[in-house]
């Protein structure tokens, strides 16, 4: 039984208790970044940044050098075109820029050609030999001769550092102090020219060079027969090569077995009289210049005489060739 003066709720049948729940719920606080905290993250990015601002500088710098060197290239091709157009002949180094496809480079520099001057005055294809040369540091500080040009531009320093005048030097990539070329910055300092170069023989397959073009040669084969006593009238002929002017070449004859003593004369153009040599490869030799020697004359002894042939032209190269004459009785 329950204390009187109080109220039993009891259950019954069938009925559920009712139980009241009463309390309060805990919430923590959200807490903010200490100064320290602060500090290390803000030095943190800085770093990350500072890196990601030189990766960019030289991603920049790497795409530069890349597009200047496919101007480099663009421009080689463009004076190979060049001399595909204008029967091998390339322009002067004066006038280098008209045949480029880009004067400047990607730094607002001029490119610099260098053209062997023999090229500009005569074909390549007859060309056996030019004046031009490099010292190339970059392979072994070689001698590379027989150039037909040589092309370059200053690099992101806006220095060009390479000479014009042959030999042109190329020093490997960041050779400390180096300025060649005073007329444009008096600076020396780390190089960084851009520079290519190419050869005669490279450019001379390039142009496909056709053979009755290129080589100096005497053209007979043979020398027609004469008889004793009677009139005789030959000319020797030579072509290709870089002949002089007026399309002469300078000749030497060797006359080992006395064909002119028998009455037949030797002359230059025909007006020029020639004296046949003992050996034409002494260094001790006249060699008159003319387009072509004539023999010419009464024949006084009959028999087979052979001559030696040797023609030289412009550009140096010799060459020669062995023929008989007949004269019969």
């Amino acid at each position: 039984m329950d204390p009187p003066g109080r109220l039993a709720l009891c259950a019954g049948p069938g009925r559920k208790r009712r139980t009241k729940f009463s309390g309060r719920l805990k919430v923590k606080a959200n807490q903010g970044f200490t100064l320290i905290e602060l500090a290390i993250t803000l030095v943190i990015i800085g770093i990350l940044l500072g890196m990601g601002a030189g990766l960019v500088g030289l991603l920049i710098k790497r795409s530069r050098y890349n597009e200047n060197l496919e101007r480099l290239r663009s421009n080689v091709e463009a004076l190979i075109g060049y001399a595909l157009t204008h029967n091998g002949r390339l322009p002067s180094s004066a006038n280098c820029s008209q045949a480029l496809k880009y004067i400047k480079d990607v730094w607002g520099k001029d490119f610099v050609c260098v053209i062997a001057p023999e090229l500009s005055s005569t074909g390549t294809c007859a060309r056996q030999k030019t004046s031009l040369q490099v010292i190339d540091y970059n392979e072994g500080n070689q001698t590379k001769s027989d150039l037909a040009f040589v092309i370059f531009s200053g690099g992101p320093n806006y220095n060009l550092q390479t000479a014009s005048n042959s030999p042109i030097r190329i020093y490997t990539p960041d050779t400390a102090s180096v300025d060649d070329n005073p007329s444009d910055l008096n600076r020396p300092e780390s190089y960084d020219d851009m520079v290519q170069y190419v050869s005669l023989n490279e450019l001379k397959a390039k142009l496909k060079c056709p053979y009755r073009e290129e080589y100096l040669r005497i053209l007979n084969n043979e020398l027609p027969s004469g008889y004793e006593n009677s009139t005789y009238n030959a000319r020797v002929y030579a072509a290709g090569g870089v002949p002089f002017t007026g399309e002469a070449y300078e000749w030497c004859v060797e006359d080992r077995d006395g064909l002119v003593g028998i009455g037949l004369g030797l002359d230059c153009n025909g007006t020029n009289p020639v004296a046949p040599d003992g050996n034409c490869s002494d260094g001790n030799d006249l060699w008159p210049r003319c387009a072509y020697l004539q023999f010419s004359g009464n024949a006084t002894g009959s028999g087979t005489y052979r001559l030696t042939f040797f023609v030289r032209d412009a550009d140096g190269s010799v060459v020669q060739k062995s023929l008989a004459l007949t004269i019969n009785p």
